[in-house]
């Protein structure tokens, strides 16, 4: 039995997340994407793939779904917005890299406490891939259970919650202490921006020492 509410609302998030502004509330921001796609756990997205370099599951995750209307980016739009190809992650790496945000980060993801218990029970029960010694094991058994379960979970596709900076420069965003980081690209803001892998260094474009 639940000591708290089952149908409250959790976020996790990792601990290089921080708070960017919301041009709309965040709960609507999330109410938002679950009545488009019936999906009560939204985990944020990301250009690359890093599931522990498993290139038969990067290549299973669905392309973004038409609703959103995601304009690609193109060669062009992605080397004005991303990091020169030779610092980039994903190439370094050797993982899949995508012109959307088409594949799950696991660094931030949010639902009722409910749904995130079923999912983590089950992943504890069926893992996909074991936890020892695998960098991106969760990310790799978040991924799995997405892809398992596409009625259940889904991708913060147009980045309304969550950016993901890994791979991007900082430059390509406006970004004021006191205001909204909006993306120069698109001219849309988001709640949360996620220096996840070697975009940690970024924050301190955000947050410069004293």
């Amino acid at each position: 039995q639940l000591a708290v509410d089952a149908e409250k609302l959790v976020m996790f998030f990792d601990a290089d997340i921080i708070w960017s502004g919301c041009d709309a509330d965040m709960i609507q921001a999330y109410n938002t994407i679950r009545n488009e796609t019936g999906c009560s756990i939204v985990f944020s997205a990301e250009l690359c793939c890093c599931c522990s370099k498993n290139r038969a599951m990067c290549a299973s995750f669905p392309q973004v779904p038409r609703m959103y209307d995601v304009v690609p980016f193109t060669a062009q739009s992605l080397a004005n917005v991303l990091l020169p190809p030779a610092k980039r992650g994903c190439s370094r790496y050797g993982t899949v890299q995508a012109t959307t945000l088409q594949f799950l980060n696991s660094g931030s993801f949010m639902g009722p406490v409910r749904d995130l218990l079923h999912m983590t029970a089950d992943i504890l029960r069926n893992p996909f891939l074991g936890w020892n010694n695998n960098k991106n094991a969760d990310q790799t058994n978040y991924a799995a259970y997405f892809l398992k379960h596409p009625d259940k979970v889904t991708l913060d596709y147009k980045r309304r919650l969550w950016q993901t900076m890994y791979d991007f420069q900082m430059s390509s965003f406006n970004v004021k202490l006191g205001h909204h980081v909006h993306d120069r690209l698109t001219n849309s803001s988001f709640c949360w921006m996620h220096f996840n892998g070697a975009s940690k260094n970024a924050i301190k474009s955000v947050f410069p020492t004293p």
